[in-house]
């Protein structure tokens, strides 16, 4: 019966401490990750654009020789 409550009162206390202790609400991290990865994605676009770029010019110039 012991080692039931004591099971018990540790699973309690170990939630307390973890809603006083989490960064942020669910809904908030959520909202900061699909920020970052929108940002994450733009660069990832410019960059392809970028390479897509000195790609052609690196092509155009192999064939004018």
């Amino acid at each position: 019966m012991g080692t039931i409550r004591a099971f018990l009162w540790g699973g309690a206390i170990g939630a307390v401490i973890g809603l006083l202790f989490a960064p942020k609400r669910g809904e908030e991290t959520r909202a900061q990750l699909q920020s970052r990865f929108s940002q994450l994605q733009g660069q990832a676009q410019e960059r392809m654009t970028e390479l897509r770029g000195k790609a052609t010019s690196a092509i155009e110039q192999g064939a004018n020789r």
